[in-house]
């Protein structure tokens, strides 16, 4: 691959990392994309709503891209090592907006649109935006998918919540009720369950990870109260609210108050979608392997919602995705920046 690709992409790729954007926190960042997008020969257009803002070209297209501006922190600047370019949102999700306008750059994109969302790492409010402004007949949402087209979309469960108990000094084992062992027990219940035992059937495996289970203990006592917040992964064929009712009895069961965060259903795309077929097409022509599912949430749900058929790609590396060693393989913003271009074109055919 010809070597000044590469340096563009790098250079594209690091100006947007050395702007900070956390969710909530865009603005900054959304001043240099549009002039970026100006400066290429593009009119932008900044979209408010809900609490947000998105950016938009091309908005009366029917099929779009969506990629997120916003990112997590800790944030930490970019940094070029071999063929490898790291930084706080380098996988997610600015390598796949370095996709977009190397892209936007090196062809006259008319034909598809573009939409940079604000708020998908928080709430997911900028592609609320983007659906009550627009309803395009398809939208490829650019998520780290190492640069391979995803047809599947995972179900998730994730909830948080709250157990009780009897403090006690910490050597008198006999006389306390320990939350936190309470919300050890509901995850080995958990983790136990049916549904997350691995079948032939199932495009992934089912699991679960503890985010976070904290105590309030204090003074060589045991806690009155411990918080726990689970993520619970699934297979697009099950059934997200079996699993729901499921875990809430498991909960119930330890007397622990709850909350679940909007339990979302699985799905894979259909093979026979006239968008799927064109995206298979315009893949194949620029070597990229299709098939795959995606295992975090992602704004596939909230346009699945809407009834617009969506379609994951994106160059970046999910596996150290929001970790300190977050990067993307910079070949793979070249390839997905391909790929956009043949979008475009077989959209115009």
């Amino acid at each position: 691959m010809e070597r000044t690709r590469i340096d563009r992409a790098a250079e594209i790729l690091t100006e947007l990392i050395n702007v900070d954007s956390p969710s909530g926190e865009e603005w900054e960042f959304i001043s240099l994309l549009a002039d970026i997008l100006a400066d290429i020969g593009y009119t932008p257009r900044i979209e408010r709503g809900r609490g947000v803002a998105n950016v938009v070209v091309n908005p009366k297209a029917d099929i779009f891209f969506d990629a997120h501006m916003d990112v997590v922190r800790p944030w930490f600047p970019a940094r070029k090592e071999g063929l490898r370019l790291y930084g706080r949102g380098a996988s997610d999700d600015k390598g796949s907006i370095a996709s977009t306008l190397l892209a936007m750059e090196e062809k006259s994109i008319d034909n598809v649109g573009f939409v940079f969302t604000a708020d998908e790492e928080e709430g997911g409010r900028g592609a609320e935006l983007f659906v009550d402004k627009h309803r395009p007949k398809a939208v490829f949402v650019m998520e780290p998918t190492y640069a391979r087209l995803y047809d599947g979309q995972a179900g998730d469960v994730d909830f948080t919540a709250k157990f009780y108990g009897r403090d006690a000094h910490a050597a008198h084992m006999e006389m306390m009720d320990n939350p936190i062992m309470k919300a050890i027990a509901a995850v080995n219940e958990i983790t136990s369950a049916e549904f997350l035992k691995t079948k032939e059937k199932y495009r992934i495996k089912p699991g679960m990870n503890v985010i976070k289970l904290v105590g309030d203990g204090k003074g060589y006592r045991s806690p009155e109260a411990a918080e726990l917040s689970v993520t619970i992964r699934l297979d697009p064929s099950q059934d997200v609210q079996a699993v729901k009712q499921e875990v809430e009895s498991i909960l119930k069961k330890y007397g622990a108050e709850y909350e679940f965060d909007d339990p979302s259903q699985g799905f894979v795309v259909s093979p026979k979608s006239e968008v799927f077929q064109l995206a298979v097409e315009a893949a194949k022509s620029v070597e990229i392997d299709v098939g795959g599912t995606i295992w975090g949430w992602t704004h596939m749900h909230t346009y699945r919602r809407a009834g617009i058929e969506s379609i994951l790609i994106g160059p970046g590396s999910g596996d150290r995705t929001h970790t300190m060693e977050e990067y993307v393989e910079l070949p793979n913003v070249i390839k997905v920046a391909d790929f956009i271009k043949k979008v475009d074109e077989l959209t115009q055919a």
